[in-house]
């Protein structure tokens, strides 16, 4: 797929692939299989203001 061969290309270049905008489980999924490391997006949490995103670091650290 498209996802798999631009991951691919971030790895050969020597990156860490990220992935925003995953909304979810089965895109989290699709990700991974293409070799995304990382990922972002409303899967894992919202938007916040600062002090509320703070907070959750300090709670989930």
């Amino acid at each position: 797929s498209v996802l798999q061969k631009v991951a691919e290309l971030g790895h050969t270049l020597g990156m860490t692939v990220i992935c925003e905008g995953i909304e979810t489980a089965s895109q989290e999924r699709l990700l991974i299989r293409c070799g995304c490391e990382y990922g972002q997006g409303y899967l894992y949490g919202k938007p916040m203001p600062r002090k509320d995103f703070e907070t959750f670091l300090v709670a989930h650290a």
